[in-house]
């Protein structure tokens, strides 16, 4: 008999590549996830995975046995849930990526309340870039990814979720401007701090500023929202960011909004979900707990 936790860091392994990644969504050690691939593989007599060096390949056979092991272990959860809800509990896990700037300031209270009414329900949560939240729901390593700009794929489904108005900070103590209101042009005038156009958010505020005819020479970017926001608390420049990762400074008075005239920008949030995932009871709870907290 095979182990059902086996057949899952084998998925795991397959959709990673990497034995570290296996170990940790399965919480076990790294060897351990050695020892369970060499115990299906002497259970079905044949090898599973190529290794060469640090590449990680599926053989031909671990192609086929994949399938088969996804459908076992689908099955074996969506028979647990069914069991569970048959006697009135709500259990299982979702697992989900996100963006950090939806994760920390807009998803954390939803897990929370999520979390409080369904106690038997794990949520395991990562940050990750967009991209990467696209491909691990795509290759049905996450069930749910939160990210900006949100679109719809082949395998892919999306949900609106939120708006976030795009405003522009600058620091109370090293203010690059006195006024309260400017005219978009004047951003050219002054040390300016970019979120990277590596990003969907910072790709659409360099779009809309071009549009402007507005030409900004950041003093520097940044992929990461919390790191812009340092830069901008230490006096670099101001910035142009989604507004609602400012509740704490704007309450503590440590940054101000400056109405930035002729530039009106906001970024949808958006759920994205594999159309064939298969609709267990816990993926169904969340999503709908989810979409209640629309904005």
């Amino acid at each position: 008999m095979v182990n059902i936790h086996f057949l899952k860091t084998f998925i795991s392994l397959a959709r990673t590549r990497s034995f570290q990644a296996a170990a940790r969504e399965n919480s076990v050690t790294q060897s351990a996830v050695s020892q369970q691939i060499r115990t299906l593989e002497s259970r079905v007599m044949k090898p599973l995975i190529l290794r060469a060096g640090k590449k990680l390949e599926l053989t031909p056979e671990g192609t086929i046995f994949l399938e088969y092991a996804e459908n076992i272990v689908n099955q074996y959860e969506e028979a647990v849930h069914k069991l569970a809800c048959s006697t009135e509990e709500r259990s299982g896990t979702v697992r989900l990526s996100t963006i950090y700037s939806v994760g920390l300031y807009r998803l954390q209270p939803v897990i929370k309340k999520f979390l409080r009414k369904y106690r038997k329900i794990n949520v395991h949560l990562e940050y990750h870039h967009n991209d990467i939240i696209y491909q691990r729901v795509r290759e049905n390593v996450d069930d749910f990814g939160l990210v900006a700009f949100p679109h719809a794929t082949g395998r892919i489904e999306c949900h609106n979720w939120a708006m976030d108005e795009l405003v522009l900070i600058q620091n109370v103590q090293r203010p690059q401007f006195t006024e309260k209101s400017v005219s978009a042009d004047k951003l050219g005038q002054v040390p300016y701090v970019a979120l990277s156009s590596t990003t969907p958010t910072g790709k659409e505020i360099h779009k809309r500023l071009r549009d402007l005819n507005v030409s900004v020479n950041p003093v520097a970017d940044f992929e990461n929202v919390e790191t812009l926001k340092s830069a901008v608390h230490v006096g670099m420049g101001c910035a142009i960011v989604p507004k609602n990762i400012l509740k704490s400074e704007t309450k503590s008075g440590a940054f101000e909004i400056i109405k930035l005239r002729q530039f009106e920008g906001s970024r949808p949030i958006g759920i994205i979900t594999a159309k064939d995932r298969p609709e267990l009871p816990a993926r169904r709870l969340f999503l709908k707990s989810v979409l209640r907290h629309v904005s």
